[in-house]
């Protein structure tokens, strides 16, 4: 947390006063956080997954999304706005102020009010974000036939999502994909061709709808994004 702030304030002064070199920097670590690259979200979860101890009552990445978004706002920085707005798009609305890392006193913490830009870009991101893993079960999923004359029983493709259904508000899209893949390989009643077809299609999936994300909230492509933000990356 006290890294966050101590590079809030350095984008802020950094900004202000044009030294390019430092705002630069100081996005490109905010970025490894909070990702443009479906790589790099990856790296996040997985590292937020298996942080074994949490800092000051808090579990990794220490900061609320909300936080990383009101930041981005107020030093006019878009290319962690749709990660961040991703991950917000887990936290129920109704609830959001509630959450202890919001709650914490300090004088660079950004602003946990919502505006009226925030609210819209969330419910765009929430229902996009639910949108795709409905999709993903019904059609990825549950329409399959077997590469192989044997026939083997994909069904359970589908049936390993019925209880997890019931958690889709908060549940990461790219995470289950991910997790399905992992499913998939290690279920030893589905054929090779099978695996290999759906772990295929799958990673093309997750690749195609990451570099869709930007455009959910009517930001333009990543590869403009950091153009405009990281010209040197």
């Amino acid at each position: 947390m006290e890294d966050f702030y101590h590079l809030a304030g350095i984008l802020r002064l950094s900004s202000k006063y044009l030294i390019s070199y430092l705002r630069i920097q100081a996005i490109q670590y905010l970025t490894k956080t909070w990702p443009y690259t479906i790589r790099g979200h990856d790296e996040m979860v997985n590292q937020s997954l298996t942080a074994a101890n949490s800092v000051d009552g808090t579990t990794y990445p220490y900061v609320h999304p909300l936080h990383v978004l009101k930041l981005a706002r107020e030093v006019d920085i878009q290319i962690i706005v749709p990660s961040a707005l991703y991950f917000l798009s887990m936290y129920p609305l109704k609830r959001l102020h509630e959450h202890p890392k919001l709650q914490i006193d300090h004088p660079s913490r950004p602003s946990n009010e919502l505006s009226f830009e925030d609210v819209s870009q969330y419910t765009l991101m929430y229902q996009h974000r639910i949108n795709i893993i409905l999709k993903f079960i019904c059609d990825t999923c549950k329409k399959r036939k077997c590469q192989t004359p044997e026939e083997c029983p994909q069904v359970q493709l589908a049936s390993r999502f019925n209880i997890d259904q019931m958690r889709i508000p908060s549940m990461g899209a790219f995470r289950l994909m991910a997790q399905a893949m992992e499913w998939v390989h290690k279920d030893d009643t589905i054929c090779g061709p099978c695996k290999r077809a759906f772990c295929e299609d799958v990673s093309v999936l997750r690749e195609r709808l990451w570099e869709e994300l930007p455009s959910v909230v009517g930001l333009r492509s990543w590869e403009d994004l950091l153009a405009s933000d990281l010209p040197s990356s």
